[in-house]
């Protein structure tokens, strides 16, 4: 599949019903944790993206501009306001978009994504703090804290960021909601010395907890580091394990590297091809 320069963070806004598995009843029983765990993770990425937009259009905190296509924000919409002159620090940046506009990306948005800055995205020690304020994605409400901090160089001299997820909740338009939390250690592993954001790959570890939609609640842990090219809408490669209370473990394989919206759902005995949500 060619790959698509849209950001990373658009693959699952799209949607609140998320992966198609294989026509079986069965393989869509199996995969509804799988679902609401990648719901609440990419609302989360998108949150992130919609902050690094707004700050790169307002020349920001070290962030580069993405010129996708994509992005579809007017001049008017949203309105991004800071606390503090820029390059003061910490600052503030609200973005305001109001009773809801087609903003990033061309998705419909309305309230405020809050971010405070220590200091520049690229400075070790930087701590980025996301919060929203009656805040929805398409008319799902998305809650929570999200917490980036600049970690430094690792051992393989490659940036780092630790990623912080708490108190995370969505609001299906169907009156259900998933929570979650989660801790990420995502390695920029390509493309820092560019300015371009398509070029940029990430290599990402951790875990998550979670309460589904049927309040089952469910673990998620990378077992294998997660690749995440940013001219691809979807995750690579990479495979994480995620396991519903009082259910079998079920294995999620992205794949061996190539741009699509496939991954394999294992569970026991059981394997079926899902597609990812666009």
């Amino acid at each position: 599949m060619k790959k698509n320069l849209k950001n990373f963070a658009l693959a699952v806004v799209l949607s609140t019903t998320a992966f198609v598995a294989c026509n079986k009843d069965t393989a869509n029983n199996e995969a509804q944790t799988s679902i609401d765990n990648g719901l609440a993770d990419n609302y989360f990425n998108d949150m992130y993206a919609v902050v690094n937009n707004a700050a790169a259009d307002n020349g920001f905190a070290g962030f580069m501009s993405d010129n996708s296509a994509n992005k579809t924000a007017s001049s008017s919409c949203p309105e991004v306001i800071f606390s503090e002159p820029l390059g003061t620090f910490p600052n503030t940046m609200t973005i305001d978009f109001g009773d809801g506009c087609i903003s990033y990306f061309g998705i419909e948005r309305k309230g405020k994504i809050i971010s405070t800055f220590t200091g520049p995205y690229k400075d070790a020690g930087t701590i980025i703090t996301i919060t929203t304020e009656d805040y929805y994605v398409n008319g799902v409400q998305v809650e929570g804290i999200k917490t980036i901090t600049n970690l430094g160089l690792n051992d393989a001299d490659n940036m780092h960021f630790s990623i912080v997820v708490t108190d995370a909740k969505i609001t299906l338009l169907s009156g259900a909601d998933i929570t979650w939390n989660s801790e990420r250690d995502r390695e920029w592993v390509e493309g820092i010395s560019t300015p371009e954001i398509t070029d940029d790959v990430y290599s990402i570890t951790g875990s998550a907890t979670g309460i589904n939609r049927d309040d089952i609640p469910f673990t998620m842990l990378i077992i294998e580091a997660l690749r995440k090219e940013m001219d691809c809408n979807w995750i690579v490669s990479g495979v994480c394990e995620i396991t519903p209370d009082g259910e079998e473990t079920r294995t999620i394989n992205y794949g061996d590297g190539e741009c699509d919206n496939e991954a394999t759902l294992t569970v026991g005995g059981f394997t079926t091809t899902i597609e990812l949500p666009f």
